[in-house]
């Protein structure tokens, strides 16, 4: 059985606009990787370019280090319109290579911007 890491909680600015990923490694099998278009929803952010990774990625785990995910192991979708003080929660839904159909939920904190 394949462990399942934590997503990280993340801020947002609000009125930025960020790229959110999140790993699946933990949830693949060996050799298995994500394919087609993952199903990315939040129904208070504006979500865009909901995708795969296709280059490598060095991204935030839970205990603050950065983990390296591999092409393929990943979503990435960009984010916008948040408010400071509400926080999202963003459903994902992504198939693979195996059949497999996998769920999982990031969360992001709006903040409020400095300047």
């Amino acid at each position: 059985m394949n462990k399942v890491a934590a997503e990280p909680i993340r801020n947002i600015a609000a009125g930025a606009t960020r790229i959110l990923s999140v790993s699946l490694v933990g949830q693949l099998d060996a050799g298995e990787t994500l394919t087609g278009t993952p199903t990315i929803t939040c129904e208070a952010l504006t979500l865009a370019s909901k995708t795969i990774n296709a280059a490598e990625l060095l991204i935030d785990d839970a205990d603050g280090s950065q983990i390296s995910v591999p092409i393929g192991k990943a979503v990435q979708v960009i984010v916008s319109a948040a408010a400071a003080g509400t926080t999202y929660t963003i459903e994902i839904t992504v198939s693979t290579t195996a059949g497999q159909v996998l769920k999982t939920s990031a969360q992001l904190i709006g903040v409020a911007t400095t300047e």
